[in-house]
């Protein structure tokens, strides 16, 4: 989420470090997802030679 976000809404200002943390935690999500993802096409792939 960008910092500006919540200012306009909420009137709340976040912390640079914390906005750095927090993307940061954004791309290790995004990452994860994106093996995730690739680990389950690779089954369905698979799945479908086999048949």
């Amino acid at each position: 989420m960008a910092g500006g976000f919540l200012l306009p809404s909420f009137h709340l200002l976040l912390n640079p470090a914390t906005s750095g943390a927090l993307m940061a935690l954004s791309s290790i999500i995004v990452v994860t997802n994106s093996l995730l993802l690739k680990s389950q096409f690779r089954r369905f792939q698979k799945l479908l030679e086999s048949y």
